[in-house]
C-alpha cells in the first residue's frame, strides 16, 4: 500500500526521533521561531485561563440573583391596577371640582 508521500515524510521524522535521533522541530508559529517559547506560552494561557475560571465563579450568582429579580418585580404594581389608580382619583378629583360650589354652600 502507497502512502501520501506527505505523511511518510511525517513518519519518517517521528520514527527518527524514537530512533534516538533528533526529535523533529516545530513548524514556525507566528511569524517563525521553531516553538523554543512554547513553555512562556503555555504559561501565559494558564495565567488567562485562571481568570477565565474566576470569571465563570462570578456568573454562578446569576441564577440566584435572577430568581431574587424575578421575586421582586411579582411584588410591583401591575398595569391594570396603577390604570384604575389613576382613573380613580381623576374622577374623584373631577367630582369636587364639578361640585365645589354645593361643598362650599354646606360650610
Amino acid at each position: 500500500m502507497q502512502l501520501d508521500p506527505r505523511f511518510q515524510e511525517l513518519l519518517d521524522k517521528v520514527n527518527a526521533g524514537i530512533d534516538g535521533g533528533d526529535p523533529p522541530k516545530l513548524p514556525p508559529v507566528r511569524g517563525g521561531g521553531s516553538g523554543g517559547d512554547m513553555e512562556g506560552r503555555i504559561i501565559k494561557l494558564e495565567a488567562h485561563m485562571e481568570h477565565v475560571r474566576e470569571d465563570l465563579k462570578s456568573l454562578a450568582d446569576v441564577p440566584k440573583d435572577l430568581a431574587t429579580l424575578t421575586a421582586h418585580v411579582a411584588h410591583l404594581p401591575s398595569k391594570g391596577f396603577i390604570v384604575s389608580v389613576l382613573t380613580t382619583g381623576v374622577a374623584v378629583i373631577g367630582g369636587l371640582v364639578l361640585m365645589a360650589d354645593r361643598i362650599k354652600n354646606l360650610f
